[in-house]
């Protein structure tokens, strides 16, 4: 076991915790070929004596190496760096991540998220939240004829807003229960949901009629051992959404959507299709739910 109070880690973290020392080890990272100590002292707009005495600290924990009058970057450096910039990363969705818990989404998974968050926005407002999505609705618009591709969703648990998105803009059919039928077959919907998806339907009377149309019921898979997911993330196309529901009400809190590049496209929809098998392996049809 890896002891976090030893004198020699303690000095390791020590070594890199402040903003001069960061900035030389992310000089090193930028100047592969190396910078002498004046170079350095530029590059970083720092006093030359100060960064003198941070380059000693580095190099004692094998951060940088001297070579030739030069400095560069160590693969323990190169390491540590990687690291830094995920908890960067990480300090900038702790809105998001820090109010999840990690008895309902496992850490595994936020790890390979992180590395495709660097260039991701966390929002805070519900408008641009539903201006982006939107955007995607007009999406699936144009596409839904050719019914190639599937729209996924973790965790929604408002079916009141999912129905009247489906009223709002696919409102092409003569009933309700038509609209929603042909939402799901033309999205190819999967949704995994929670234990208070089922309660939604016990006090709905006009839900349960909804819910027990075979093309419906069987696209829902429920975690009955979660009351109820506190996020959720959608999957259509090329991008990925990840935002919290702030209470038992119904609403938005922070999100972040990572349109992924061309050569990350599989990347991110592998990891995905992680989360989601990992749920599914959790969860009931709700076809078999409400056979019960």
């Amino acid at each position: 076991m890896v002891d976090l109070w030893s004198p020699d880690f303690v000095s390791l973290l020590s070594s890199f915790s402040n903003e001069i020392s960061l900035k030389i080890l992310k000089s090193c990272e930028e100047n592969r070929d190396g910078l002498n100590l004046t170079d350095t002292s530029r590059y970083i707009k720092e006093k030359t004596s100060t960064v003198k005495d941070h380059l000693v600290k580095l190099m004692d924990s094998n951060l940088v190496y001297l070579n030739k009058k030069k400095y560069f970057l160590s693969y323990l450096g190169m390491l540590i760096l990687e690291q830094i910039t995920n908890i960067a990363v990480l300090n900038n969705t702790r809105k998001i991540f820090g109010n999840v818990s990690n008895e309902v989404i496992p850490i595994k998974f936020i790890i390979k998220i992180v590395p495709y968050l660097k260039g991701a926005r966390i929002c805070f407002n519900q408008w641009t939240f539903m201006s982006v999505g939107n955007k995607i609705i007009d999406i699936i618009k144009n596409n839904v004829e050719d019914k190639k591709f599937e729209l996924k969703l973790i965790g929604w648990n408002s079916v009141p807003i999912a129905l009247e998105i489906t009223r709002s803009f696919f409102s092409n059919a003569r009933g309700e229960n038509d609209v929603m039928k042909k939402f799901v077959v033309d999205t190819n919907l999967k949704l995994i949901t929670d234990n208070s998806f089922l309660n939604n339907i016990e006090i709905n009377g006009q839900l349960e009629d909804l819910f027990i149309i075979p093309e419906i019921k069987e696209r829902i898979l429920v975690c009955q051992k979660i009351e109820r997911f506190n996020f959720m993330i959608i999957r259509y196309d090329k991008y990925l959404t990840f935002f919290l529901s702030p209470s038992q009400e119904a609403g938005l809190g922070p999100y972040f959507i990572i349109r992924s590049k061309p050569k990350d496209k599989s990347r991110i929809l592998d990891i995905f299709e992680e989360i989601y098998e990992y749920f599914s392996n959790k969860a009931t049809p709700l076809s078999d739910i409400l056979k019960k």
